[in-house]
């Protein structure tokens, strides 16, 4: 990209006069990484598409290079940073050793990703020096790297220990990022035909950070003095590339007229962010951005028309130089205003606000109320999207809800913007239809909301829908509730409704069910949900509440996710007690052993080798089919290998396999697991030593009854 090469020389000419760094010092000085290279939000997963995104450095210059990998997945790099560590080896005549960089996501997180777990930052040092380099040798290699144009670098503090250069960079590329961007361009007579264009050469630079294309990031753009000139549509994208869409705006004429931002923004919402017109429907959940470039004060008023966008969904940025007034920049700019808003001196200093504002669409939350349910549809496993619910008018209590249609989901929710699986106040991560969140509407709180598509497989993909509703019931959000074989008839109530919260008027509502399984649910005397008809075993039955009353504008409900799903207990032929295969909802350990223990039992302990075989192959014969291969027996170490259940603790000479050769990494202490077959179809009878935290079947046992 242009702007990329002018950022990299730019910033290596004015680095040439900064001082060297000292241990604990960072360049920029004084300055937190968060606030310039970002954050990572989640790990990146083999074969995803943001794994496939990744730029193998080998590939990407040759293999004549003086860049030496301590691991070969630290060759996988964001392009930028590819392109900087080049700019790098091409500087300094001796070798650079990469001592830390890019890894998949763990098969146990213990700790939230970090920039260099997602390719986007490293540990350097020269390899000659080892792991003993010098503090004057660390920052001869810091200042090599500042002027290669690494937006982030950093000498630790202690390089006793921590013997390297820390170098991060910015999310350069949106790449899959969804968005409907406006640019809202002046073209009064007080900003100038040069400066005119100066704007037209920003927008090109903001528009080739994205994956524009239809069913991507679709590019509008508009241009007024005191009239409105569409220059083209959303839709545009449908009949042109990218680079043409980019080169289109080299063809805007200068109107040279008057200012009326007010009017460009009522234009905007009547006339730009219209389906006619190619913007996306709301329901699709596409965030909308417009991007306001002015130099003057406006001679109408802007704020009204400003709330009017931002009520449609639309989150707007102000860009402001020569003259323009700070406090109509800050009416028009979404909140938080210190973010959205940029006053700057010259029209030279866009080059750098491009890169940032693209950064900061790349994630942008998209709308969402309860008068429009998003439908998110065909997402790849390990793409996180982000959503912004509107609470007004909703009632004390709101539920934010994610129905699953295809593949799985993981819900989170905070008062933090773009939360995700390490950083949330809520979250929901498991295989249920339908999750949900309550939350609190009494105060001035934002909330935020993702989704996160999941699947092991990265061909799949995955489908959603986004509600947002008032918790009209006390109690849970959802319920998730197992019917035994017992109850497993017609005719067998299976839930009873919660009481309803207090609302200001009495409410009157109309109850009904709705779901993908409503059939095989009946609601009686709005109290009790009734089976209509056994369900199909193992299968998790959908079905939701709905409360409406329309004279109070109430509306409302709760969602239940029914499985029938009660294993047989098999009696041991020879030991007195019996067991139970679990393989339906794989749990924890931790939460394997709760499971068992509220069935009466505990997880299963093996007393002899021929118990052990026989388990083994009652494992192996129940879960056919289902490409499972191990469960949790009760065994742990605390920190002696020992039973839950009290049982003699000898492990038979079984051989443990230990991973990463530390029998207590990662968790509280390592637990047992039964292998019943291998990973292809040959049965086994084995026993692994595995992370706790690891998502398993399980084997109850107890005594049989007398």
């Amino acid at each position: 990209m242009r702007f990329l090469a002018a950022t990299i020389v730019a910033t290596a000419l004015l680095a040439t006069m900064a001082s060297a760094l000292s241990p604990g010092q960072t360049s920029p000085s004084n300055t937190d990484e968060a606030d310039v290279s970002g954050v990572a939000v989640d790990y990146i997963d083999i074969g995803s598409a943001a794994y496939e995104a990744l730029n193998n450095f080998d590939t990407f210059v040759g293999t004549s290079h003086g860049i030496v990998f301590d691991k070969e997945s630290h060759k996988l790099m964001t392009q930028y940073m590819a392109q900087l560590l080049q700019a790098l080896d091409n500087a300094i005549g001796e070798d650079i050793a990469v001592v830390r960089g890019f890894q998949s996501r763990p098969q146990v997180p213990t700790s939230a990703p970090s920039l260099l777990d997602v390719g986007r930052a490293l540990r350097l040092r020269y390899k000659a020096d080892g792991s003993a380099s010098s503090d004057a040798r660390l920052s001869t290699l810091a200042q090599a790297c500042i002027n290669a144009g690494f937006d982030f670098v950093a000498v630790p503090a202690d390089t006793t220990t921590d013997n390297y250069v820390y170098v991060s960079t910015p999310k350069m590329d949106c790449g899959d990022a969804v968005a409907d961007l406006l640019f809202i361009l002046d073209g009064s007579g007080s900003v100038g035909s040069g400066n005119f264009q100066t704007m037209l050469n920003f927008a090109q630079e903001v528009v080739s950070f994205f994956d524009v294309a239809p069913d991507k990031t679709r590019v509008a753009a508009m241009v007024y003095d005191s009239s409105n000139y569409r220059k083209f549509d959303f839709d545009y994208i449908q009949s042109v590339s990218k680079q043409q869409l980019i080169n289109y705006f080299d063809t805007f004429a200068y109107p040279d007229g008057g200012t009326e931002t007010g009017s460009a923004l009522s234009f905007a919402l009547s006339s730009m962010f219209v389906t006619s017109r190619g913007a996306r429907d709301l329901s699709e959940g596409v965030p909308r951005v417009a991007i306001v470039i002015t130099d003057g004060k406006s001679g109408d008023d802007v704020s009204a028309p400003a709330q009017a966008l931002r009520d449609a969904g639309v989150t707007l940025y102000a860009v402001g130089i020569s003259g323009a007034d700070v406090s109509e920049l800050n009416q028009i700019a979404s909140p938080p205003v210190e973010d959205n808003v940029v006053f700057i001196d010259t029209f030279s200093e866009f080059s750098a606000l491009a890169s940032k504002i693209s950064r900061a669409n790349c994630d942008q939350p998209a709308s969402v109320s309860s008068d429009i349910d998003i439908e998110v549809n065909n997402t790849s496993p390990g793409d996180i999207r982000y959503y912004r619910p509107d609470l007004d008018g909703l009632t004390e209590s709101v539920l934010i809800v994610v129905e699953t249609t295809g593949g799985a989901t993981d819900l989170y929710v905070s008062t933090n913007p773009n939360p995700g699986p390490f950083n949330y106040d809520y979250a929901v991560e498991n295989d249920d239809a339908i999750k949900a969140v309550l939350v609190d509407n009494t105060g001035n709180e934002d909330y935020y909301v993702s989704v996160r598509s999941r699947s092991d497989d990265p061909a799949d993909t995955v489908s959603y829908r986004v509600i947002i509703t008032n918790a009209i019931f006390q109690g849970n959000a959802s319920y998730t509730i197992y019917v035994s074989t017992d109850e497993n008839v017609a005719g067998t109530p299976i839930f009873t409704l919660p009481p309803l919260r207090s609302f200001d008027v009495v409410p009157s509502f109309m109850f009904d069910l709705f779901g993908p399984d409503e059939d095989k649910f009946v609601l009686v005397n709005d109290s009790e949900v009734v089976l209509t008809a056994p369900l199909e075993f193992g299968k998790r039955h959908v079905v939701a509440i709905e409360g409406i009353d329309e004279a109070n504008n109430l509306a409302g409900g709760i969602a239940l996710n029914v499985i029938y799903n009660e294993m047989p207990w098999t009696a041991s032929p020879d030991n007195g007690h019996e067991y139970q295969i679990n393989y339906l909802k794989k749990l924890n350990w931790f939460d394997a052993k709760e499971a068992c223990e509220a069935n009466n039992a505990q997880l299963a302990s093996v007393s002899s080798v021929q118990e052990n075989n026989w388990l083994a192959e009652l494992a192996l014969n129940t879960t056919l089919g289902s490409g499972l291969h191990q469960a949790w027996l009760g065994g742990h170490f605390p920190p002696v290998f020992a039973w839950t259940d009290g049982s003699a603790a000898t492990d038979f000479g079984f051989p443990w396999s230990v991973e990463d050769n530390d029998p207590h990494a990662h968790c509280r202490f390592n637990c047992l697991a039964l292998k019943f077959k291998d990973k292809k179809t040959t049965p086994a009878s084995e026993w692994k030593d595995l992370r706790c935290g690891r998502k398993r079947a399980y084997i109850c046992k107890r005594p049989i009854a007398a």
